[in-house]
This record gives structure tokens, sequence and C-alpha cells, in this order.
């Protein structure tokens, strides 16, 4: 990648925000990644190919199953919202996580 090229092109885009958009970025709040390390939307990590649960997420529902609010409501909105991606092994957690809980 030619780094002149991707400075370039964020310069097109500050132009562009400011001149037509009339919208100004803070100097602070405002970082680039690069798309291998996926873009972080709604509980969810997305890559080109897959998507995989936000640390922060699965930590949470692991918390919460824990404290003992596991009934059947709660575990079938976590699988409803685990079925979106690539979440076998996660699901296999809470799994196991309940049955311990019932031991």
């Amino acid at each position: 990648k030619n780094p002149v090229s991707s400075e370039a092109g964020f310069c097109l885009y500050i132009s562009f925000c400011f001149n037509m958009v009339k919208l100004i970025l803070h100097p602070n709040k405002i970082f680039i990644e690069t798309l291998s390390s996926g873009v972080d939307f709604l509980g969810w990590v997305n890559f080109f190919d897959h998507r995989i649960v936000r640390k922060i997420t699965k930590l949470r529902a692991f918390r919460n199953i824990k404290k003992g609010s596991s009934d059947y409501a709660t575990i079938s909105s976590y699988f409803g919202f685990l079925k979106h991606g690539n979440t076998h092994k996660v699901k296999e957690n809470i799994l196991d996580r309940i049955c311990r809980a019932k031991v």
C-alpha cells in the first residue's frame, strides 16, 4: 500500500465532509484502523468473511449466567443473538456454564 495515496484519500474525505456536508471532525476522536482488525458494530466485530461476538458482550452474557439470571427467556435471547455469527464455541461454553450452575 502506498501511504501517500491513503493520506491523499483521507484528505479528500476530510475536504468532502467539511465543504459538502458542513461536518467538522474532532481531531482527537477520529481514528483509522485497517479492515483486517474488523469493524465493531452492535456487539459484533465484523470481518469481510465472518463475524464474531465482541469480547465485552460475551463476558457480560457469561457474568449474567453466573449470577443466576439464566432463565429460559434469557438463554433463548442469547442464542437468538448468537445465531447471527460464528459462535459455535461460545454456545458450547454457555451450555457448559448452565449445566455447571444447575449441579
